[in-house]
């Protein structure tokens, strides 16, 4: 009765935003909304009991039938996840190796509540009652939920709000209203003013979907903060979307992040049309239908994704296409992904929300894209292209950009190349998060400033030197210069992008140009044109790669995988070649003894030449099969 009283309070005092009167229009919701919302019975949140009956009717049918559909191997994803969670250790209050996050404490008690609401709503089985109860009553008694790193109250919100709402019958009425105080100490009581709100990349899309499900789960126990939060969501959201996806999909973050961020973008925007009947549009922000394609065509032909930035290397099945193909009709695009998930399973994370989709579509018809070439301009630009989509056709992948974007490198102008079965260009994964943030605090730099005098730079898989691009005169790329998207390539014999490089290197150049491209007999070309600004230039041309090499009178031989590749250049007469090593403790400084030397083994050929100060100069670089 007395949370009755308050919603009653609240529509009466009409404490809300000015919202347009027709639903399809609403840019908030206003205290009504909430109170009905409110009386909505459990669960509520992303899945309802009808969406729960339809789910498990078409994972049945499946089952039955012998059809290993996408619906099944997620629900076996789940449904192992939460056999898992049976035996594992309690969650406890636990920060990383730089004291800084307990989010692989949230992570973890998002998988587990999930998975063990999903099985126990699907099987009865009260041992996955008592495993998600017991977690969550774990979680709850935290002191807090880690608000310094707000990404990590975020995805603990979502762990309990799946709790509280999917179990919300069957759970004890102390576990229920210990999860009520904590969210309202832990989440409502600490979200305002975080600079998430702000923010226009995966923080944003992942704190706000996360503090909307405590907000849908909890609105009738907390109607005014459900209110301001969900609001509070659609005022900063969009900008968000916008800066990630716009205008053609190419995630401003690279496709790792793009993962994190969208499955979280996907949670909010379900949530708030479950909740409310509309997204508000956040689904028709322009690129963010287009953002599916980006995906697929990150993913190169010999395993590996075109992984730029702060991004893993390897090709994994991604369960947030199935949203998009639901979403807007693209199951003809899912081809990929059913090739990914005949040799790799789901992890758990948010299967709950994508299993709905995921039944929703009939992935028989899906195919590989019939175009080749996948252009996003935008903040961070990228193309795509090949000449197929079998393991032996080639990839090329080249971006522009940046170096200081979240999670940027001093990349601009790096390419990743994929041909017969091996990738012949790479792009280095970084080290774990909490080492290098360790080592860049001993030696007092921070890892996070983007400064161009930031001591990130000087972590060799972060520098220029270490990707396959250009570094001028010996000295750094210019962090807050832009490559932009120049032109893209779309034919046979010529596919790529050339991208205006001008401001990477400062004033040194009038303008500078990078042309990189599949070519008509099936090789890489990159063309470098520099057109100088009065000064002589020294330039190094640098190409990171897995393949072992070897150098050559007129270039230099890589080996992998039984194949052999040449790398020669033309354009000048002091033209040197060079094999550089890949580990970083083989060059002098503090910094680079502290890396941990790349996993596998990796080199940086190329070669050195110079640009005259009044002639323009243009350097032509091929890689050929021998």
């Amino acid at each position: 009765m007395k949370h009755l009283n308050r919603l009653l309070t609240l529509a009466l005092a009409s404490l809300t935003l000015a919202c347009s009167p027709a639903p399809e229009e609403k840019t908030c919701v206003d205290a009504s909304d909430i109170s009905v919302l409110g009386q909505k019975h459990h669960p509520r949140l992303v899945m309802d009991d009808k969406d729960f009956k339809d789910v498990f009717k078409t994972v049945r049918h499946d089952i039955k039938k012998g059809i290993e559909s996408p619906a099944v191997l997620m629900h076996r994803s789940l449904m192992e996840a939460a056999d898992a969670t049976l035996a594992a250790a309690p969650l406890v209050y636990e920060k990383d190796a730089a004291g800084k996050r307990i989010l692989h404490v949230s992570r973890a008690a998002l998988d587990r509540i999930a998975s063990c609401a999903y099985a126990y709503r699907f099987s009865g089985d009260a041992r996955y009652l008592a495993q998600a109860q017991k977690d969550m009553d774990a979680v709850c008694g935290f002191a807090d939920w880690n608000p310094s790193h707000y990404l990590d109250a975020g995805e603990m919100c979502t762990a309990v709000a799946f709790g509280y709402d999917w179990l919300y019958d069957a759970l004890s009425p102390e576990s229920r209203a210990l999860a009520e105080k904590t969210v309202k100490s832990h989440v409502f009581d600490t979200r305002e003013g975080r600079w998430f709100y702000g923010a226009i990349n995966n923080w944003n899309q992942v704190c706000n979907a996360g503090v909307v499900a405590g907000a849908v789960a909890f609105a009738d126990i907390w109607p005014e903060e459900s209110l301001s939060a969900v609001n509070d969501a659609l005022a900063s959201n969009p900008a968000s979307v916008s800066a990630g996806y716009s205008p053609a999909g190419a995630y401003r973050e690279g496709p790792g992040y793009w993962s994190y961020g969208t499955q979280f973008q996907i949670l909010l925007n379900t949530e708030l049309e479950k909740a409310f009947g509309t997204d508000f549009g956040l689904s028709g922000i322009e690129g963010f239908d287009k953002t599916m394609d980006y995906l697929v065509f990150t993913r190169g032909n010999a395993g590996k994704c075109f992984n730029y930035s702060d991004n893993p290397e390897m090709n994994f099945p991604e369960p947030a296409l199935w949203y998009f193909a639901a979403r807007f009709g693209k199951a003809d695009m899912m081809e990929s992904e059913m090739e990914l998930l005949r040799e790799r399973k789901y992890g758990p994370r948010l299967l709950p929300l994508f299993i709905r989709y995921a039944a929703a579509v009939d992935a028989r018809g899906a195919k590989a894209p019939a175009t080749m070439t996948y252009a996003g301009e935008g903040a961070n630009p990228v193309v795509m292209t090949r000449t197929g989509w079998g393991p032996g056709d080639l990839y090329l992948g080249i971006k522009g950009g940046r170096a200081a974007e979240n999670h940027g490198h001093m990349d601009a102008g790096s390419f990743v190349y994929d041909a017969y079965g091996q990738r012949w260009s790479m792009d280095m994964v970084r080290q774990d998060y909490s080492e290098i943030e360790n080592l860049l605090w001993s030696c007092g730099g921070e890892y996070w400033s983007n400064a161009q005098e930031s001591m990130r730079w000087r972590l060799c898989r972060i520098n220029n030197r270490f990707h396959s691009t250009l570094t001028v005169n010996d000295m750094d790329h210019v962090a807050e210069g832009t490559a932009t998207l120049d032109r893209v390539w779309d034919e046979a014999g010529k596919r790529g992008a050339t991208l205006d490089m001008t401001e990477i290197f400062g004033d040194t150049f009038s303008s500078m140009k990078r042309e990189a491209v599949i070519a008509e007999d099936g090789y890489l070309r990159v063309t470098d044109t520099f057109v100088p600004a009065g000064r002589e230039a020294a330039v190094r041309w640098s190409m990171a790669t897995p393949a072992e090499p070897e150098m050559a009178e007129d270039g230099i031989i890589l080996r992998a995988g039984g194949v052999e590749m040449k790398l020669s250049a033309q354009g000048s007469e002091d033209l040197t070649y060079h094999i550089w090593s890949g580990n970083c403790r083989d060059y002098e400084g503090a910094i680079a003894q502290g890396e941990k030397p790349y996993p596998t083994p990796v080199w940086v050929v190329g070669y050195e030449s110079s640009v005259p100060a009044d002639k323009s100069t243009t350097f032509t670089a091929t890689l050929k099969k021998l």
